[in-house]
């Protein structure tokens, strides 16, 4: 997954000195990541876990803490003095989530044997939380043909669950546009084919709700039942999933109603508003200064060695 709304966590995890006593000592850093603190710190554990004698334990215990405390970390005052704790929010918690995904599947194995009760840190479904949707099940499959202006149901935007936050609101619109005239259409098209009654010499179709729970080999009867049980059902499934998944519910249902490529400012997942620029340019920039960074490091080691 990554369903990034900022750059801020790989600007943070370009960490390059192993001590938070370096962004103290350094106050033009510590001006522009003086309220990063605790988020540094963290990645400078999770860089140095990587070159330990023994990186597994490491990683490890890393991810449990963060589990354990629910992404609660120490946090530091203005002189890099640790003052108190500070949760993580979802974007950082995000960037941790991915650096275990990022894991093989040998070292996770190893690695969740050291988190106890893991709750983050676990394969899971991009897209878990669609289950729990109404809007996107109603499609040209379950939306029934007798309803041809959409008198009994809303109009459908024929667009896959997977789709319905991940494209702007002007696309949703043409999306839901296209469908009410496209789906009148063949709604009336294929009226004659259902069952009809006359009524002042006029043929009016007798097909309706009740008609689904009949056979489906007459009538074109679409799957609306299936619609029905997902309103009828929707809030015990979301309950369920919230007991099953625990804390991880929260973090899911952010990043499910995030869509960080919709350029409308007023989108929001809860009660954050997000603006966003050009995100492909900028983690190509992101990723060239790492490896600048990187080639910088490694080339001062070699002079050193070398002398």
């Amino acid at each position: 997954m990554s369903y990034q709304s900022t750059l801020l966590p790989d600007y943070v995890g370009l960490v390059q000195n192993t001590s938070i006593n370096f962004y103290k000592n350094s106050t033009n850093i510590l001006d522009a990541f003086d309220t990063y603190l605790a988020e540094i710190n963290e990645c400078i554990e999770f860089e140095k876990a990587k070159v330990t004698s023994q990186p597994i334990e490491s990683l490890g215990n890393l991810f449990n803490a963060l589990n354990s405390s629910n992404f609660i970390v120490p946090d530091f005052n203005a002189i890099g003095e640790e003052s108190g704790v500070k949760k993580l929010d979802n974007t950082f918690q995000l960037y941790f989530i991915e650096k275990y995904q990022s894991l093989s599947k040998e070292y996770k194995a190893l690695v969740d044997k050291l988190i106890d009760g893991n709750t983050y840190f676990k394969n899971f479904s991009d897209d878990v939380g669609i289950i729990t949707d109404s809007v996107s099940v109603l499609d040209s499959n379950t939306n029934p043909y007798y309803d041809i202006y959409n008198a009994y149901y809303f109009n459908s935007s024929n667009l896959p669950p997977t789709l319905m936050f991940k494209v702007s609101k002007n696309e949703l619109i043409v999306s839901s546009t296209f469908s009410k005239y496209s789906d009148a259409l063949l709604k009336r098209n294929l009226q004659g084919l259902q069952s009809t009654k006359k009524v002042l010499g006029i043929s009016i179709s007798v097909v309706n709700k009740l008609t689904a729970k009949t056979s489906h080999g007459e009538n074109l009867v679409t799957d609306i039942l299936h619609y029905d049980r997902v309103i009828l059902y929707q809030l015990s499934v979301l309950a369920t999933l919230k007991t099953i998944l625990g804390n991880l519910s929260g973090f899911i249902l952010f990043y499910k109603l995030l869509n960080p490529k919709d350029q409308d400012s007023q989108r929001k997942s809860i009660d954050f508003i997000y603006q966003i620029t050009n995100m492909e340019k900028l983690s190509i920039r992101v990723d060239a200064l790492k490896n600048q960074l990187d080639k910088v490091q490694l080339s001062t080691i070699q002079v050193m060695g070398n002398s």
